[in-house]
């Protein structure tokens, strides 16, 4: 079961201040445009992992732009949950939500997620998994809140590549992973890992990738494996209180997502390096 009270204060590790101090300009500033990128190549991985859920979370929302982009693509009738540890990027998303009143935003940090167990057809995480002050526990929560045919879709930088000297000497070396160091992460919270996907490209270099993962039981041998997708049950309702009815009858289908473009290429060199963006 999750956590309670002083158990969901953030640790100063989380870099919550500096995060706060960015809310106002967070999607208007420079690097406004390389989250804009990440999140809008989330979104059409999420929606390939899952075309229809019932319910969806998004962990680390800060100001909520994944959220509002799923709502203008899921029917009315999907619930869409955010948390993040940033009361300042909660204010911001709130106010940015206008019409989007189906979209609740709570302040949580992964490893205490305040909702009921299989909560979720759909974990989103972008670019905040670094920020987790314990990953593995983290994980375990989302696995908590997955229904049995839920998956998480992780969204981050991971030490892959020609990624992989530049994550060893950064500040979070520690929580910036390779592929089989984020696989067994996942397989040690019984999360199935399914396939990666590239989300976003620096020039003709891969840069942001997404793993997705779905909520599994180990074999006898202890491998993990996932569970067919199979139609979602309806929505857990928010964990304070139970959201007003919406009316009778079935929400009307979504179609699932053309193929996209491919990977957003955007190449944007510093003195004298290449260097990367900066991290959410």
């Amino acid at each position: 079961m999750p956590a309670s009270g002083s158990a969901r204060t953030a640790p100063r590790d989380r870099d919550v201040a500096g995060f706060d101090r960015r809310a106002g300009s967070y999607e208007r500033d420079w690097r406004s445009r390389f989250h804009a990128l990440v999140v809008a190549g989330s979104v059409e991985v999420a929606l390939r992992a899952v075309p229809h859920p019932a319910a969806v979370l998004d962990l680390g929302c800060g100001t909520g732009a994944l959220l509002r982009a799923l709502a203008d693509r899921l029917p009315a009738g999907v619930e869409l949950s955010g948390v993040d540890p940033a009361p300042a990027m909660l204010e911001v998303g709130r106010a940015a939500l206008g019409a989007h009143e189906r979209v609740r935003l709570a302040r949580a940090v992964a490893e205490h997620l305040p909702f009921r167990d299989a909560s979720f057809d759909l974990v989103v995480s972008t670019v905040s998994f670094d920020h987790w002050t314990d990953q593995p526990a983290g994980l375990a929560e989302v696995a908590r809140v997955l229904r049995p045919a839920g998956r998480l879709v992780l969204v981050d930088l991971f030490a892959i590549g020609w990624l992989r000297p530049i994550t060893a000497l950064g500040r979070r070396r520690d929580r910036v992973h390779t592929t089989a160091e984020t696989e067994a992460m996942l397989a040690a919270a019984r999360l199935a890992p399914l396939g990666w996907r590239r989300v976003f490209d620096l020039g003709p270099l891969p840069l942001v990738r997404a793993v997705v993962a779905a909520r599994g039981q180990p074999d006898r041998g202890g491998a993990v494996s996932g569970p067919r997708p199979s139609t979602p049950a309806p929505p857990a309702p928010w964990p304070t209180a139970a959201p007003a009815g919406r009316g009778g009858g079935a929400p009307p289908p979504v179609r699932p997502p053309a193929p996209g473009p491919p990977p957003t290429r955007l190449w944007r060199p510093a003195a004298g390096c290449p260097g990367t963006p900066p991290r959410r």
